[in-house]
């Protein structure tokens, strides 16, 4: 979610005066947050941008960087906090795990880039994969 949120553009309204990276915003104001770029470019890790799950396995990294705040940044903030948030965190776990448990997924060889294509949320063009039936003792 962090490298590639659902919902790249969050608006919020400021309610209260504020300096915004040294720009002042007045309350009332809709300011819009590109959540993918803000993510880029203020990870606390040397290598945030690639895909490593496995960095959190380690205690003291996991709680060093643990901010549920910060983690759930696409469902929102403030009083309008996706109400859902917990239910999605929940059937992406579930999902995942069913996947990763009953199969064995592989590119399809030879298939074009997956390209994003924004809509309301931003989808891929195409998923070439392959789910190959684990056995399972």
């Amino acid at each position: 979610m962090r490298l590639k949120p659902v919902a790249p553009i969050l608006g919020a309204e400021a309610v209260q005066d504020v300096a915004l990276d040294g720009v002042q915003v007045p309350a009332g104001t809709v300011a819009f947050m590109l959540l993918r770029h803000a993510f880029e470019r203020e990870v606390p890790l040397p290598d945030g941008a690639e895909f490593r799950p496995e960095r959190w396995l380690d205690p003291v990294m996991k709680q060093k960087l643990e901010d549920p705040a910060r983690k759930m940044v696409p469902f929102g903030g403030g009083p309008r906090f996706c109400p859902g948030r917990y239910l999605a965190m929940s059937e992406i776990r579930v999902l995942m795990s069913m996947v990763a448990r009953s199969f064995t997924i592989e590119a399809v060889p030879g298939a074009p880039p997956v390209e994003e294509m924004f809509t309301v949320t931003m989808t891929p063009s195409t998923l070439p994969v392959l789910l190959r039936p684990r056995t399972l003792c």
